[in-house]
């Protein structure tokens, strides 16, 4: 079951989207040391849908759906200028009870 546009509004907020970062640059130092640059990420969305995750024993388990609904490229300085502060990981966490109201 696919949640409707409202809900899927509402999870976008709650939710981090998964993003990739794309290598820019592969160099190496004057002493020998390998160093990786990077210059965009892409930031791929995706619908939350029920799922049946067997470890949900408290409320409706949730998944992404498979297909993805928008794909963006973003400069990474940008990305870094604009982003919100990182969540602590129990803000990641949705209980039982707010994944039933979704």
């Amino acid at each position: 079951m696919t949640l409707d546009k409202n809900q899927s509004t509402f999870l976008q907020s709650s939710i981090p989207v998964k993003s990739s970062l794309r290598k820019h640059a592969r160099e190496e130092t004057p002493n020998g040391e390998k160093r990786v640059s990077f210059k965009s990420l892409e930031i791929v969305e995706f619908l939350i849908e029920i799922g049946n995750h067997p470890s949900c024993t408290d409320g409706t388990p949730l998944c992404l759906a498979p297909e993805c609904q928008d794909r963006h490229t973003k400069d990474l300085d940008e990305y870094e200028l604009f982003r919100k502060t990182r969540r602590h990981r129990h803000e990641l966490v949705l209980s039982a009870g707010r994944r039933s109201r979704m």
